[in-house]
């Protein structure tokens, strides 16, 4: 197995341990954090992480869908965090993969390994031999080779699908634009608003879903106490760096509404069909464009801070998000109509190992025991 270690922007480091500085506290020196710290298997072995390791494995398994079709012969393993946008573009990518019936069909399908944030790093760290915790992370069943971030999956597995030739460098160079730049901004503008203890629940029905495992379900709730400063201190999140994530924003969506209009009114971001360009931006931006195809992945509008309630109204209004929202009704689900109602369904398999009304006695004493520990971790 080998881990390919190509420069991109989409979701972390590739084999990187490279860590970032703390931002100043007077915010003189604001930046967006780009690539995450890694994790690899010594955190692993360390409380409390080996205790929630040990009962994760406990209750969870791992399997692969079978083929959906006699021509589908090479299986991927996607491993995912369930929210991430950055995981968002990949599984968008591979469904079109899966789905492609051009005349070079595509023989690859895939399962997702979906999990809360922070719950992937079990499986990341061991399936890429712990040279990384980042997702998205993709193991191909034919080569063995680890493929870790988003742009450097949709580059290995769609070439021709989504990077058309005239167009092929312009692509990449905005798609690597759009890692650089709205990718960190929405994260940190994001976790910003939610990773408090009044606004935590609404990150739970986004992070666990009947795609996880039970015990994932019943532990991340638990998890605030550890994953919120991690994420804030990994992330650099503050007041500053929060403004300055919604700055970029704008100014992204403003250069995608700038490259419509230039190629007046133009459908697609390059040329007369959907590419990587397109699917990029509208994953990128989809937390907070919030489309109806991902119900499932959002929490009610409702539990979300106000000032972040009024920023999503106005991106989704205006000309980019418009653009954004009109790809994922037409392109995510497959072929060129309309989702009508549809929305993404995971393509995964059960993962509870054992069942869980036999588990929530034991669930219940290892929770407290995970909650204690991640407690005095912080502490």
């Amino acid at each position: 197995m080998s881990v390919p270690t190509t420069k991109s922007s989409g979701g972390g480091t590739t084999g990187s341990n490279r860590n970032e500085d703390d931002d100043d506290a007077d915010g003189s020196d604001v930046m967006l954090v780009h690539d995450m710290k890694q994790m690899g298997m010594r955190h692993l072995q360390r409380p409390p992480l080996n205790v929630v390791m040990a009962i994760y494995d406990l209750f969870n398994k791992i399997e692969k869908r079978d083929p959906p079709s006699n021509t589908k012969t090479i299986h991927l393993r996607l491993i995912t965090i369930r929210v991430s946008h950055y995981n968002e573009k990949a599984r968008w990518a591979l469904d079109l993969l899966e789905d492609d019936d051009t005349t070079t069909e595509s023989p690859y399908y895939y399962t997702e390994d979906c999990h809360p944030a922070g719950f992937q790093a079990f499986e990341s760290i061991r399936a890429s031999k712990g040279q990384a915790s980042a997702t998205p992370m993709v193991i191909d069943g034919e080569t063995e080779h680890v493929y870790i971030k988003s742009d450097s999956i949709l580059r290995q597995y769609c070439p021709n699908l989504l990077y058309p030739t005239p167009y092929k460098s312009d692509i990449e160079q905005f798609e690597d634009d759009l890692g650089d730049r709205l990718g960190p901004a929405v994260r940190t503008y994001a976790y910003g608003h939610l990773l408090t203890k009044e606004y935590f629940p609404a990150l739970v029905p986004m992070n666990t879903g009947p795609e996880c495992s039970v015990i994932e379900n019943i532990l991340f709730p638990y998890m605030r106490t550890m994953i919120g400063p991690t994420l804030q201190k990994t992330l650099q999140i503050n007041d500053a760096s929060v403004q300055l994530s919604k700055d970029t924003i704008q100014s992204v969506f403003g250069d995608v509404e700038k490259r419509l209009k230039n190629g007046k009114q133009q459908q697609y971001l390059f040329g007369d069909t959907f590419t990587a360009a397109d699917l990029t931006f509208a994953a990128l931006a989809s937390p907070l464009l919030r489309p109806p195809e991902l119900e499932a992945f959002q929490a009610p509008l409702s539990q979300l801070p106000p000032d972040m309630i009024d920023f999503v109204k106005t991106l989704q209004s205006s000309p980019a998000g418009q653009h954004a929202l009109r790809m994922y009704r037409f392109h995510r689900l497959g072929g060129h109509g309309p989702s009508n109602g549809r929305t993404v369904q995971i393509k995964c398999t059960p993962r509870n190992r054992i069942p869980w009304m036999a588990a929530m006695g034991v669930v219940a004493a290892c929770t407290a025991v995970t909650a204690v520990a991640a407690t005095k971790l912080v502490a």
